[in-house]
């Protein structure tokens, strides 16, 4: 069940650009699930590759597949943090760009926070968007 939250939309202009895409990276790094192998931030797109884990007879692991995740921010349409600290992206049209699971709900928090707020800076970048700031 997702939980009530108002996130922080503010990160950006309080943090400064190059720390949150610092914090954002490290914070995605404690992901419990997937397992993160590599992050990437950019203004315009978060990328993270992980493998998935096949399994085999009797469950043993018999190897891995690559993945490769790319959420831009200015396709996500809301975040969702549920009790258990999963953490869901939604874009449009209801499609999930992406689904994390975080150990604490800090960390689920402050996710959810980081990308919000990249996704206004974004955004608001863009120009022209009612009520959103122009890129200095």
């Amino acid at each position: 069940m997702p939980i009530a939250y108002r996130p922080n939309l503010t990160a950006v202009d309080e943090l400064g650009l190059p720390e949150v895409k610092q914090r954002l990276s490290e914070t995605l790094g404690r992901a419990v699930a997937p397992p993160i192998g590599s992050v990437e931030v950019t203004s315009h797109a978060l990328t993270y590759r992980w493998h998935q884990t096949l399994h085999g007879p009797y469950g043993i692991p018999m190897g891995s597949v690559p993945h490769d995740t790319q959420i831009h921010f200015a396709n996500v349409i809301n975040v969702q943090i549920y009790t258990n600290h999963w953490v869901f992206i939604w874009g449009h049209p209801q499609r999930i760009l992406a689904k994390v699971l975080f150990a604490s709900g800090e960390d689920a928090r402050t996710f959810a926070d980081l990308v919000l707020s990249m996704r206004e800076h974004r955004l608001a970048c863009e120009g022209g968007l009612p009520g959103r700031r122009a890129e200095r």
